[in-house]
């Protein structure tokens, strides 16, 4: 909520680096969120380290069924759900959105408009986070009738354990991400959009 604050979060150690290296040649405030474990593995070295743009998302898989909105360390639970989804023969976008703030608009209202539903998921909780973001952006831009499936921690006090542990107890691991998006597919009807 603090003014002019950008807010993002790194999908695996390159782009933590990079979102530094944002930070750091950014004229204001600027925070990057990042996993309390290991990162995802992958092959990077320091020439990579260049900047990112502020406020875009990147899309990694092309579908067309719904659009996951994948933010910091889900993003890679977001492939891993898509995988899970496609053997049901539903065929997902999947977004590495990034920046809660500011958010890719753009790229939100075309993701709204090419997709029956939208799902965000992150690793936050659901009030004041990312999914929050969406929601409102999606009023903002005429888009509130979009079902929007938003999965994070619920508010309420999380007991100590494995990243593993908290996200089977809030639902939030890929295999149990796969049915929640299946169930809130079959329970809403896909909303007929005319782009403006």
């Amino acid at each position: 909520t603090f003014p002019n604050i950008v807010v993002s979060a790194a999908a695996d150690e390159r782009e933590l680096a990079r979102l530094l290296w944002t930070g750091l040649s950014h004229d204001g405030p600027f925070a990057v969120r990042y996993a309390r474990a290991n990162g995802e593995g992958v092959d990077w070295s320091p020439g990579e380290d260049s900047p990112l743009p502020i406020g875009k998302g990147e899309i990694l898989r092309q579908g067309s069924d719904v659009a996951i909105l994948g933010y910091g360390y889900m993003v890679y639970r977001a492939l891993e759900t898509a995988d899970l989804l496609e053997k049901e023969g539903i065929h997902p976008t999947v977004v590495n959105m990034r920046y809660a703030k500011p958010l890719d608009t753009e790229l939100l209202r075309q993701l709204a408009l090419d997709h029956a539903s939208l799902v965000a998921y992150e690793d936050h909780t659901l009030v004041g986070g990312f999914s929050s973001a969406v929601s409102e952006a999606l009023h903002d831009l005429g888009l509130e009738q979009i079902p929007l499936l938003r999965l994070a921690i619920a508010d309420q006090v999380v007991e100590q354990g494995s990243r593993d542990q908290i996200f089977e107890e809030f639902g939030l691991l890929p295999p149990q991400v796969a049915k929640r998006i299946q169930m809130f597919m079959r329970s809403h009807k896909p909303a007929m959009l005319v782009a403006k």
